[in-house]
């Protein structure tokens, strides 16, 4: 179970989570060095105490500098500078030296050239004997790479440096864990963080690189990579995860992500909720269920069977699955591996990570039952799950799987003590332990496996997905995050295929966990929400308290899911931001702080506007997008939710559906006014209400709804032909059915009805 509170645009803030795996592997060169293009033409020339590289090809050169004379008391390992372009340079402080177990006195110190490396030697004298620690600079793509390696295990903390005050700030980034500094004066953007999967360490604390005492009292030995990166091109600084595209990517692009979430504890009204969707269209989704275990939620963890009996027991879950797979769902249920209870069945201490001290790591504590779970260690995560999973799928028939916390969580989040383990202190533990329960799930249920969001970004491709929550803001300041979606679309979504925000609690504007407010209640908040979600390139998402309404279910699939489903397998092209009335590249929106309306070009021809501002604006087809307003046209598709004569209104088209819907129509959403309303006109068809036409087996079907009970249509032949009879799905009674005028024919439809069309051409109609 996830729990944190982030200060305001905070990019480090940690989370648990859930770890993905497969075959995602990191790089020769390290997964995080940030180019993806071929090594440039790198020369190294060596001054004194310095080490020149020139780094040529396509972009402006860059000359790093390493001053290693320039090492003093609070910058041990010297300075570097980057120079790009010629003339165009920041600089880099290395930050303290290093923090040994005992007093050091150095001793000896060597610079030297190393083949087309940088090679500093500096040796200390401690109590317990020599150590020798050395610094290796290289170029990998554009960065520098500064690799830390000690021949002793004496060593405590490695201090990250910092770019020198006064020269930048730091840009916050949505999903991206390290911090990224513009520099304004140079119009030039930094990087440095060490290369996560290159460490030996035990965790990363702030911008300090930890190695913890064993059990025994031992640390391991220093081995770790910092990259630091400059360019006048945004991208180009941004670390890359050394992932490949997710096992069931195929399997989650294009559905709907349905979270429930709620603490509704019985089954029968669950599939009861669920077959009303299924009626009002529910198909092609992912069902998640996370409140179903024996014990309870967080509770007696990993023994989740058989499903809690006080709720209808494995008969009423199994009802569960059926409708979801009935409806073309993939069905997946929440599983814990990580936050392991003593009152578990078989519980076992030798399955516990142990602290230096040797007292267990202690987990998520259930304030329910006042029972402290603990960790499992990183390499129980898949001996857990072998006795469960297995389980879950051939009694529930599960095609799917939900991993709570290790996705969520940054790969430091744990490292096991305990000196008798093979990869005792390390937090490579945590990561290697996490990609292998994922893949185990992969493979046990032959589906996707989701898992928690916010730190996902490090498990890129190894989960197929999660509930992509913000890490930048917290609950009320979330619908105000800087909508700089180039990260996510480069760096994540050609990998695995997430969904809306995240949890809707943190949309909350008061400090109370409340998932239908305002989630369920403010019109706005939901407008701003999904125009992240689109903006962002992440799948449909619907959860909350109110998960089963209907008509929220409709918007969402009927008018966000045919969007998602065009750009999930799609890659971003050009993005462009809204800056001082033109559409202006990314480096032009952060020097300006102008982040909030942004346009998204997609590979298929797709194009997405979004505009989360406070200002109204015009996309290219002239719709106007107020805020929380957005467009999507191309590759078969027009949509928008945008505002027409002072009135939101939302749209949807593609070859096998139609969705309309005039929002403030008075009668419709609310019941204001006597619920008459003249039809407004959105081209193929005009509407008083809620108005979903989808093809569907081999049929035209028409769902309308309306507070005022009714909903008048008139569609355009030339959009779809006069039915011959439409048909009452419930009742299989025929409705009336106007005589076509001017190329247009009407029906007075009831709502909440779903309505079959029997038509001429029967071809029409193919899914």
């Amino acid at each position: 179970m996830a729990n944190c509170v982030c200060k305001r645009f905070h990019l480090l803030c940690v989370i648990p989570a859930l770890v993905a795996a497969h075959e995602v592997l990191a790089q020769d060169a390290g997964g995080g060095v940030p180019s993806d293009a071929p090594n440039p033409s790198v020369t190294l020339r060596m001054e004194n105490s310095d080490a020149v590289f020139t780094v040529a090809g396509d972009e402006p050169p860059i000359v790093y500098r390493w001053s290693t004379g320039a090492a003093t008391a609070t910058n041990a390992f010297g300075d570097i500078s980057a120079i790009v372009d010629g003339n165009r340079r920041v600089n880099y402080t290395t930050g303290r030296g290093p923090d040994w177990t005992e007093p050091a006195t150095p001793v000896g110190r060597e610079f030297s050239r190393d083949g087309d490396s940088a090679r500093l030697t500096l040796s200390y004298k401690l109590a317990s004997g020599p150590v020798v620690l050395q610094l290796r600079a290289h170029v990998e793509h554009r960065s520098l790479a500064l690799d830390i390696t000690a021949d002793q295990p004496r060593l405590k903390a490695v201090e990250l440096g910092t770019w020198k005050s006064g020269q930048g700030t730091i840009i916050p980034v949505p999903y991206n864990p390290f911090d990224t500094v513009y520099l304004p004066a140079e119009r030039l953007f930094a990087s440095a963080y060490f290369d996560w999967l290159k460490s030996d360490a035990s965790t990363l604390d702030g911008r300090v690189i930890r190695y913890d005492a064993l059990t025994n009292g031992t640390r391991n030995t220093v081995s770790e990579r910092l990259i630091l990166t400059v360019s006048g091109t945004f991208a180009n600084v941004l670390p890359n995860s050394g992932a490949t595209r997710s096992r069931y990517f195929d399997r989650v692009a294009g559905r709907l992500v349905l979270d429930i979430t709620s603490g509704q504890p019985a089954f029968a009204p669950i599939e009861a909720r669920l077959r009303t969707l299924q009626r009002a269209g529910l198909g092609n989704c992912i069902v998640i269920l996370h409140n179903w275990q024996r014990e309870g939620y967080d509770n007696a963890l990993p023994s989740v069977l058989p499903p809690r009996a006080s709720s209808g027991g494995a008969d009423g879950l199994l009802r569960i699955s059926n409708v979801v797979r009935e409806a073309g769902c993939e069905f997946a249920l929440h599983e814990n591996y990580i936050d392991y209870y003593p009152n578990s069945d078989g519980f076992d201490p030798d399955d516990v990570a142990l602290r230096s001290d040797g007292q267990r790591e202690k987990a998520w504590f259930n304030t329910a039952n006042n029972v402290q779970s603990y960790a499992a260690r990183p390499r129980s995560f898949t001996k857990l799950a072998k006795s469960i999973a297995p389980l879950i799928r051939d009694q529930m028939r599960s095609t799917a799987s939900y991993l709570d916390v290790n996705s969520s969580v940054v790969p430091w989040r744990r490292a096991d003590m305990d000196a008798r383990e093979p990869l005792a202190g390390k937090f490579r533990s945590f990561v290697e332990g996490t990609r292998e329960l994922l893949a185990f799930l992969q493979e046990t249920y032959r589906g996707p496996v989701l898992g928690e969001g916010h730190n996902h970004f490090f498990w890129t491709g190894a989960v197929d997905g999660v509930p992509a929550e913000l890490t930048i803001g917290y609950k009320g300041e979330v619908p105000v995050a800087p909508l700089l979606v180039d990260f996510d679309l480069q760096k994540m979504h050609p990998f695995q295929v997430n969904a809306g925000m995240g949890y809707y609690f943190r949309y909350n504007f008061a400090p109370v966990v409340h998932e239908e407010l305002p989630m369920e209640t403010d019109e706005h908040t939901r407008d701003i929400y999904r125009t992240q979600e689109i903006a962002f390139g992440h799948a449909a998402y619907r959860s909350g308290s109110g998960w089963y309404d209907v008509r929220l279910y409709t918007q969402e699939a009927a008018l966000a899911q045919p969007v998602t489903a065009a750009y999930a397998a799609q890659q971003a092209k050009d993005i462009t931001y809204r800056v001082d009335g033109r559409w202006a590249p990314v480096e032009d929106a952060i020097a300006r702080s102008q982040l909030s309306t942004v346009r998204v070009a997609y590979a298929d021809g797709l194009v997405v506007t979004a505009n989360t501002g406070a200002d109204d604006v015009g996309d290219e087809h002239g719709r106007i997008l107020p805020a929380g307003g957005w467009s999507a046209v191309g590759a078969g598709i027009e949509a928008y939710s945008a505002m027409r004569n002072g009135q939101r209104i939302d749209f949807a088209q593609t070859k096998d559906s139609v969705y309309a819907d005039p929002r403030g129509l008075p009668g419709n959403w609310t019941m204001e006014g006597d619920g008459t309303a003249e039809r407004v006109d959105f081209g193929p068809l005009t509407t008083t209400g809620q108005t979903w036409i989808r093809c569907e087996n081999q049929a035209w079907t028409f769902r309308t709804y309306a507070k005022r009970g009714f909903v008048d249509i008139d569609v355009s032949e030339t959009a779809l032909a006069r039915p011959i009879r439409l048909v009452d799905t419930l009742t299989e009674v025929t409705l009336p059915i106007g005589e076509a005028r001017e190329g247009r024919w009407s029906a007075h439809l009831v709502s909440g009805r779903a309505y079959r069309t029997e038509m001429a051409d029967a071809s029409a109609c193919r899914t």
